[in-house]
């Protein structure tokens, strides 16, 4: 189960744009992710390296020496972890998809609401945007500069034109995935990959995951939204796979060619209250800045009841904003 927090030791991976704190769990123990790979096929990979340099070389060099014995059942038993790790995390991968799918039905669609609701319960010291210096129109300053829970509802808001949505979560990426609903039926329609938070650059790893849950969901077009780019690998990727990529360049200029009066709603949506500073994905208050050693992070003000943390999100304004925000 992913987690924001532990009670025990503490992470920050302030290189990316999420910053997640826990603790070492069971498994982590047995099977360190940093030496046998997160997915499946690494594990399944490291099982037929273990098997043909610990079993079949041996007994083609060693023979029926002891030492060549020994080693070939060592293989043996490292060949099962891994073969029984790689499947353990096959089927993981496979229920979490499903889970995905099944959670977000249609049935509890909501709009997203004015954010200013959110505002309401933060600590009254909190610093307040004054309406004065809130922009008057779509740039793509704004958009790099949206809390993940606001360019969320923006998103939700945006496909809602068309589509009955349905988000989820804040993933360990900073992404939020929404299913698109059409007609009311119980198939998704399509599937968002919405990077809100968290590395500016999308990979290729990122459209493979995308790409796997619209296979397990049975779901035949897919759209990648970030206010960063792409790697050259993942828009390969996604030309052969049914996925539409959306930089910031590009949905400015669809949120430029919206009716004058939905671009106002969308805009007085997301600028409502405070909506630079992150929202805590674990309670819904707005995060303060926190120290630890010589990082600085997005702390939970509601600490210690809430640990839930965020890594700073480096600044990025693009050199051909004036050109790109036609």
């Amino acid at each position: 189960m992913r987690r924001y927090y532990s009670d025990n030791k503490q992470n920050y991976r302030s290189k990316r744009g999420w910053c997640m704190v826990e603790g070492n769990s069971e498994s982590d123990v047995v099977f360190p992710p940093a030496l046998l790979g997160q997915r499946w096929t690494a594990a399944a990979w490291r099982a037929v390296a273990v098997f043909v340099i610990g079993y079949v070389l041996p007994l083609l060099v060693l023979r029926a020496s002891n030492f060549g014995y020994g080693v070939r059942w060592v293989a043996i038993l490292l060949t099962y972890m891994l073969v029984s790790l790689a499947i353990f995390r096959f089927l993981e991968s496979r229920s979490a998809a499903r889970m995905a799918v099944l959670d977000m039905s249609p049935a509890n669609t909501e709009m997203p609401r004015a954010a200013a609701a959110l505002d309401q319960v933060v600590d009254t010291g909190r610093e307040t945007v004054h309406s004065a210096s809130k922009p008057g129109d779509w740039s793509l300053e704004l958009l790099n500069q949206l809390d993940w829970k606001r360019m969320t509802d923006l998103c939700l808001a945006y496909f809602s034109d068309r589509f009955q949505c349905k988000a989820g979560a804040l993933a360990e990426d900073g992404s939020v995935e929404i299913l698109l609903f059409k007609d009311s039926t119980e198939r998704p329609a399509g599937l968002v990959h919405c990077r809100a938070w968290g590395e500016r650059e999308i990979t290729l790893e990122t459209l493979e995951n995308l790409s796997l849950k619209m296979a397990q969901g049975l779901i035949a077009r897919g759209f990648c939204m970030g206010y960063g780019s792409f790697t050259p690998e993942a828009k390969e990727f996604a030309k052969a796979h049914a996925i539409s990529l959306i930089d910031d360049a590009m949905f400015l200029s669809m949120l430029k060619r919206l009716p004058d009066e939905r671009k106002s709603q969308l805009l007085a949506l997301v600028v409502e209250g405070d909506y630079t500073v992150p929202t805590c994905p674990e309670c819904g208050l707005k995060m303060i800045v926190r120290q630890h050693e010589q990082a600085r992070y997005w702390g939970c003000r509601a600490y210690p009841r809430c640990k839930a943390v965020l890594a700073m999100r480096q600044r990025y304004v693009p050199a051909s904003a004036s050109a790109l925000a036609r």
